[in-house]
């Protein structure tokens, strides 16, 4: 400790200054307290909590009516139009090509298997009383028609419906073909005969045989 009175420096138990004999009062002894021991900061920056992760929602499938489920106009429209054409091809190789839904459709199966040259074919939009004698009779018709049809080279190049009449189970068509034979090209005109039995349209021509 030092004096008071001079400023000398002494031992903390004198009692009078040794430099200028000054009696110490109480007041020049200091008084030592205990402090609690700072701490000091750390340099070690503290790091932020770590926050667990977060919970996934679980997958929600997306409802009919979200515009990632839904079909648009044109989509429905081709998928019904896809439809109906796989319809059409299905009815088409069943019935082996014929439509006899209409006077007019069973008509233009007639024209089409007589230029594809297919007897069996043409005598089946025949009714079937237009050719008694049965199964037999028939095949034989078959095979001279054909031999006909290969023999006359017929190739048609156009027709066109002209006319329809309906009467019930009845109905007349009339019809014009153009067709090239023997390298001439040549054009008829001709009305057929039909008859409707179990919604199917036939033609209800005497074949002659």
């Amino acid at each position: 400790m030092f004096c008071s009175n001079c400023g000398s420096q002494m031992s903390n138990d004198s009692a009078f200054c040794p430099n200028c004999g000054t009696k110490v009062t109480p007041s020049a002894i200091p008084q030592t307290t205990d402090t609690p021991n700072e701490v000091e900061p750390s340099n070690t920056a503290q790091q932020p909590p770590i926050a667990p992760p977060a919970a996934q929602a679980p997958y929600a499938a997306p409802s009919p009516s979200s515009p990632v489920g839904k079909l648009s106009r044109n989509q429905l429209i081709s998928i019904v139009a896809g439809a109906a054409v796989i319809v059409i091809i299905a009815i088409i190789w069943l019935t082996g090509g014929k439509d006899q839904s209409s006077p007019e459709a069973a008509v233009k199966s007639f024209i089409e298997a007589t230029d594809d040259a297919d007897a069996e074919a043409m005598l089946e939009l025949f009714h079937p009383d237009s050719m008694p004698g049965g199964d037999a009779t028939r095949k034989l018709a078959a095979a001279a028609l054909q031999a006909q049809l290969e023999e006359s080279e017929m190739d048609v190049t156009d027709y066109e419906i002209l006319d329809v009449e309906e009467d019930g189970d009845y109905a007349s068509v009339t019809y014009r073909i153009e067709y090239e034979q023997f390298g001439e090209k040549d054009e008829e005109e001709d009305t057929l005969e039909l008859v409707k039995e179990d919604g199917k349209w036939y033609l209800d021509e005497n074949l002659g045989f």
